[in-house]
């Protein structure tokens, strides 16, 4: 994508009186304001595409759980339109050549080609017609092995216990959440606070594939941090 030249942006006044601006949380108003100098500096479209939520965060300024929450609420409000593919968050800002006074020009077509040469992969978007084979075949780049060796150790999991990459029914929420934006670090994080909570527990059975990168939880698991979980063992009677 080819990168404007230095200009101005424009912001309209009236939004500081736009009541679902003001109910914004602080660091998601910031957010707002950034995607138009963003969008200018990359084609002055109204479109930005980042290679993850990491990508994106980076240039943002703040973390990626973060960034993804906020793009995500502006999408349901329907200030942007939000795609997320294999290897590409896909972003337009709707009515950008309206708040930049401009001839409408619409998305780059090059970048919207390619954002959409990578399919989106979340389960919990499978079109009718797809199997749940499907969805859990082996996507180039998405490091199953390290992902599920982790797990495997966490857990001390051996022989026919041991979950493998070449499993699809593991390989599925591992895809979804991928297709997300979610990333290594991402996993590990969720292995590691789910088991050091689990382990020998009633709950050590739950620490699969299907239940860690499930989309119903794993935001929540991903939130955690292991110093809570020890204070909330500290905190609890002994048997």
């Amino acid at each position: 994508m080819t990168e404007s030249k230095d200009s101005y942006v424009k912001t309209w006044t009236s939004i500081y009186s736009d009541q679902w601006f003001l109910e914004l949380p602080l660091n998601a108003r910031g957010v707002w304001l950034q995607l138009f100098p963003l969008a200018k500096l990359k084609g002055d479209t109204g479109a930005i595409i980042w290679t993850s939520f990491r990508h994106a965060a980076s240039e943002i300024g703040c973390d990626g759980s973060t960034v993804r929450k906020i793009l995500r609420d502006f999408d349901k409000l329907g200030k942007v339109s939000l795609k997320v593919h294999r290897k590409s968050v896909l972003l337009e800002i709707l009515n950008y050549h309206k708040y930049q006074q401009h001839k409408k020009a619409g998305a780059s077509q090059a970048c919207r080609k390619s954002a959409e040469n990578s399919p989106p992969l979340s389960l919990d978007q499978l079109r009718p017609d797809q199997t749940r084979q499907e969805a859990g075949r082996v996507v180039e780049g998405i490091p199953y092995k390290k992902i599920l060796d982790d797990l495997n150790q966490r857990t001390n999991r051996t022989g026919r216990s041991i979950c493998k990459p070449t499993q699809p029914t593991h390989r599925v929420p591992i895809n979804g959440r991928w297709g997300e934006g979610y990333r290594l670090e991402d996993f590990i994080h969720v292995n590691t606070v789910k088991s050091a909570e689990w382990m020998n527990t009633e709950r050590e059975r739950f620490l699969t594939p299907a239940t860690l990168y499930g989309k119903k939880h794993f935001a929540t698991y991903l939130s955690q941090k292991i110093q809570e979980i020890r204070q909330r063992d500290l905190s609890r009677p002994p048997m």
